[in-house]
């Protein structure tokens, strides 16, 4: 009941005047983070039940046609771009952004069931990832990372969680998901603590109020870290690129 509770409580988009000031770019990258943080609650047991609540409260109107006071930020993010010709006057043209809607019906159905098919997750992170049109080596990484997340050293998850996490702490500050994915990270031990946060994942910090001095500490990339933080515990040579690279 407690977090059923928190979801009430702790909203980032509430009705159409959330949106305010933001593009469709924001809308996309609420999404792509939020289905991130929930794809790494979903494979740890100390957050599976909360993972599958939370799909269970997303699904609640699975039309995903307009924004409702009792639906999740991410039900509520999802039906912004699944109906944008509503919020055009607010968040501009999408372009040819999108969500796969049946591919994402699907996966909350798995978590909300307790469900894991990895291979489909992969697919459908990959499919988000090409439809939302959310770019930038930071976000693939970290989807490369939470995509294959029983596979991943300590390092290697403490790497992809505080990415992760320092991106929703700036995109959706008052995000119904952003007190229960701090207390996964906190009890996992799974945060590098000092860490900044990279450029290349966050975007615009100063969109959400940041000043330009802070916005520019707070982008800064995780070069030093990402180098000791991959380490020789690397298995693959993708993660070694993006190690060398500093991503």
């Amino acid at each position: 009941m407690g977090f059923i509770k928190e979801i009430y409580e702790s909203k980032q988009l509430r009705n159409q005047r959330g949106l305010g000031g933001m593009s469709a770019n924001d809308v996309a990258e609420n999404i792509y983070l939020n289905i991130l943080a929930l794809q790494t609650m979903r494979n740890d047991p100390t957050s599976m039940k909360i993972a599958q609540e939370y799909a269970k409260k997303t699904m609640m109107n699975s039309g995903f046609n307009n924004i409702r006071t009792t639906g999740t930020d991410l039900h509520n993010w999802i039906a912004v771009l699944n109906e944008p010709h509503r919020y055009a006057d607010v968040i501009g043209d999408v372009g040819r952004r999108g969500i796969p809607i049946m591919q994402t019906r699907q996966w909350l159905r798995q978590v909300a069931s307790g469900n894991v098919n990895p291979n489909f997750d992969k697919q459908f992170l990959m499919s988000l990832e090409r439809n939302l049109q959310v770019s930038g080596p930071g976000y693939s990484a970290t989807r490369r990372l939470v995509s294959d997340w029983h596979r991943l050293s300590g390092q290697e998850r403490k790497m992809g969680t505080t990415r992760l996490i320092q991106a929703l702490r700036t995109k959706s500050p008052n995000g119904d998901l952003r007190s229960p994915i701090e207390k996964f990270v906190r009890s996992g031990g799974y945060e590098i603590k000092g860490a900044k946060n990279p450029s290349s994942l966050l975007g615009k910090a100063a969109a959400f109020g940041v000043g330009y001095a802070a916005a520019s500490l707070i982008t800064r990339p995780l070069a030093k870290v990402g180098r000791w933080a991959m380490g020789p515990a690397t298995r693959t040579k993708e993660y070694g690129e993006l190690r060398d690279k500093g991503i």
